[in-house]
């Protein structure tokens, strides 16, 4: 009798992604199957994935990395002699890979260039390697109905097909449709991840090393399991068993699973209530406390969770205790005990700064300093921060204070207004993470800001502040609009003081809850009454401001006149200043527009 598996898999293969391309068979994305959806997230944590083999095979080593199972259906080859399948599940992993295999390419061809007169040796290895990720990974040849023609190891749906194979060949394209511009963003990511390490080596047998151990790794560490279905609707079942078996397993489960049977059995039966109980309160941390273990493992380490892992190594991240594998002696079954209650402690304290409360997270801030990050952290979800924010309760609180300021200022320009990549902040920023922590007393905030610069100058440039400060808009950013009037009332005295060092709260007990100010029109919304000629201010910060909810109540939509009072006896300086103004229109809207950005372009700015 035959087995269900049978019915539905032919075979299910361990292999490696160099020998599934390099091999006879040709693949295929169906039209039905959805265009390349891979964000930075998921493109940071490959070009990841990629560092770690490649620093590996540097050391002297090498890691066998699990880039997931791929399930494929049979095709009909048509008049090809080479056999076709159809990708049903690892487009997005196999579309990557071969942008990555793309972008080496380039970068043997041209550090063959530039190697062939002084290094012709080295020149020509370069060139040889190009030319077998081009023939292995790229494109090579084969018979249509005796006629030769080039074929694709790899060809994705209609949609996005010719993007990829252009970047593939390291064509000029044309990315018109978001999945278009996804994969350029990818090839771009992993071209400049090369190019960083090209940079740093200093000489051509060095650079040439960077680029052959990158190769040696392509072709030899990133394993899959090949699952070869029967059919198409086979593919699918297999496709939806293998991603729906109800809720997932999260990463808190599987090391509360693993605690409690390692260390179980060497356990008094009040530790086992103990770890029990440390793990239920791990688990009851909302919306979901995986992700708080990985901000915990960041704050602990200073390095990014990589979550392509085995589950032996995946426990060890977060235990030691659990490298071996096997079952705990008593000492060590009570050590996890402890490290499991540090881990609980740090989640919780965590998830507290996470909803705002400062004080409950264990930092010692002023008022105004507990308000500006509480407000990054809840409502801009600035939470990639949190590492080293949780990490500085190790500081004297006057050096938290300093800490936060400059990391919060950074957070709303780099990564609220500049969505720049939050991989490459975490990089830079892990040594800083476990100084901060371990050895607190070599902390420098100087040292601190010229990180912060570097990363600053490379991706959230000057320029571009003043764009993304004029861009914002009533409709679409009221939370980043309510955040830049809060900084520039908290900051106003030290602006208007000459605005002299780094920029201070002058009055740090003197705090707003700047989640329960209204945002308000200075001209009201009407366009009607407000003017044609105040349409293009309209819902710009220079006319705009915070009230309070009476403030606003009293306020209303009614014309400025009607509310210079209120602005009057406000106890927001921003509004005392703006009821300076006799009357209020689009040259006075404009004006305040240039000043607020103004002050906005100096208290962002980290140079001194």
């Amino acid at each position: 009798m035959e087995k269900v598996s049978d019915l539905l898999c032919q075979r299910a293969t361990p292999t490696t992604v160099s020998a599934l391309f390099g091999g006879m068979t040709l693949f295929r994305v169906p039209a039905y199957q959805r265009a390349y959806e891979w964000e930075n997230e998921q493109i940071d944590a490959f070009i990841d994935d990629v560092r770690r083999c490649w620093q590996r095979r540097i050391n002297g080593e090498r890691e066998r990395h699990f880039f997931g199972s791929v399930v494929t259906s049979p095709k009909d080859p048509g008049g090809l002699v080479r056999p076709r399948r159809e990708v049903i599940d690892g487009q997005q992993r196999f579309a990557t890979f071969l942008l990555f295999v793309a972008s080496l390419r380039q970068h043997c061809l041209s550090a063959s260039e530039l190697f062939r007169e002084g290094s012709p040796a080295l020149a020509s290895a370069l060139s040889t390697m190009a030319e077998t990720l081009f023939s292995r990974f790229i494109m090579n040849k084969d018979l249509d109905f005796m006629e030769t023609k080039d074929v694709y190891p790899l060809t994705l749906n209609d949609t996005d097909d010719a993007v990829f194979k252009g970047l593939l060949r390291g064509d000029d394209v044309q990315a018109l449709a978001p999945s278009h511009r996804r994969l350029a963003a990818a090839y771009e990511a992993c071209f400049a991840m090369l190019q960083e390490r090209r940079d740093a080596t200093g000489s051509p047998e060095r650079e040439f090393n960077a680029l052959n151990q990158f190769y040696a790794s392509a072709l030899e560490d990133w394993e899959v399991v090949h699952i070869e279905a029967n059919a198409p609707e086979h593919a699918s079942l297999i496709f939806r068993v293998l991603n729906n078996r109800g809720l997932p397993v999260s990463d808190c489960d599987l090391l509360r699973a693993t605690t409690m049977e390692r260390a179980g059995q060497r356990l008094e039966a009040a530790e086992k209530d103990q770890l029990a109980a440390a793990w239920k309160e791990i688990s009851g941390i909302a919306p979901n406390p995986d992700d708080y273990l990985v901000l915990a493992y960041q704050a602990r380490t200073g390095r990014r969770f990589n979550i392509a892992r085995t589950s032996t190594e995946f426990e060890a991240m977060h235990f030691e205790e659990l490298a071996s594998g096997e079952l705990l002696g008593a000492a060590d079954a009570r050590a996890l005990v402890q490290r499991v209650e540090a881990l609980k402690t740090d989640m919780l304290k965590i998830s507290a700064l996470a909803e705002g409360n400062i004080v409950g997270g264990g930092l010692n801030l002023s008022p105004v300093m507990s308000e500006r990050l509480a407000y990054t952290l809840r409502d801009l979800k600035q939470l990639w921060i949190l590492p080293l924010v949780y990490a500085a309760q190790s500081l004297r609180a006057d050096h938290q204070e300093r800490l936060v300021c400059v990391l919060e200022r950074f957070a709303f320009r780099y990564g609220v207004l500049a969505r720049a990549r939050i991989a490459e902040y975490d990089r830079k920023i892990g040594p800083m993470i476990t100084k901060v922590r371990d050895t607190p007393n070599e902390y420098r905030l100087a040292d601190l800001e010229a990180i912060l610069r570097d990363l600053l100058d490379r991706y959230a440039t000057t320029e571009a502040l003043k764009r993304q400060l004029d861009g914002l808009d009533y409709d679409k950013n009221k939370k980043e609009l309510k955040y830049l009037l809060a900084i520039s009332e908290f900051m106003l005295a030290w602006y208007n003081g000459q605005a002299n060092g780094r920029p201070t709260v002058m009055a740090p007990n003197v705090s707003i809850d700047i989640r329960a100010m209204t945002l308000e029109h200075v001209s009201p919304q009407n366009p009607e009454e407000a003017g044609l000629e105040m349409l293009p201010h309209l819902h710009k910060i220079g006319n705009l401001t915070l009230l309070s909810e009476d403030e606003n109540n009293r306020a209303g939509n009614r014309p400025f006149h009607n509310k210079r009072a209120i602005l009057q006896e406000s106890r927001l300086q921003i509004n005392q200043v703006l009821a300076e103004n006799e009357e209020w229109g689009a040259d006075q809207a404009s004006a305040r527009q240039e000043a607020l950005t103004a002050q906005a372009m100096r208290i962002f700015d980290l140079n001194f």
